[in-house]
């Protein structure tokens, strides 16, 4: 069996988690049970700790239990105006700034 638990924090001290993401494959005897990825959704920030713990078993002598390839990615996305937005914001400032100086 092979489980991996990761936990995210907006601190150093662990204080505040985020979220938990948890991926694992095992055998529980009347098949394979997988959920070999998971995400956490979280509000964008500056910063995150993790912890992580991974844990690989080989039940019977003989059996091996191994982890061919892991990754872990971290997106955020932040709102950003649209281009459009900013050239308009852009204009109303320079008309005030044009009528103020004509005053």
């Amino acid at each position: 069996s092979v489980f991996i638990e990761e936990k995210i924090y907006s601190d150093p001290n662990r204080s505040n988690e985020l979220g938990t993401k948890d991926a694992y494959a095992w055998d529980d005897g009347f098949g394979e049970v997988n959920k070999l990825s998971d995400n956490a959704d979280f509000a964008p920030t500056d910063e995150i700790w993790v912890t992580k713990n991974i844990l690989l078993e080989a039940i019977d002598i003989g059996e091996v239990a191994s982890l061919h390839s892991f990754e872990q990615r971290f997106s955020q996305t932040r709102d950003i105006p649209e281009p459009s937005s900013l050239l308009l914001l852009s204009l109303g400032l320079f008309g005030l700034l044009a009528r103020k100086s004509q005053h």
